[in-house]
């Protein structure tokens, strides 16, 4: 996170224009939704339990 006016490549002040929810769903080969499958390896559960907490952090960001 960083704090203080964002800036642009150029070093110019920049402000927030607009906000986006992106939402991604898993999908079969016949593309009907399907459940996204749980964490198998420790690698995984590391990247699953990451991702976690940064969604967390933007919730709870103002």
């Amino acid at each position: 996170m960083t704090s203080g006016p964002i800036r642009s490549r150029a070093g110019r002040r920049c402000r927030k224009a607009r906000n986006a929810h992106f939402t991604l769903v898993a999908m079969d080969e016949n593309r009907r939704p399907v459940p996204v499958p749980v964490p198998v390896t420790d690698e995984e559960g590391h990247h699953w339990n990451e991702a976690g907490i940064r969604r967390d952090q933007r919730r709870s960001a103002p």
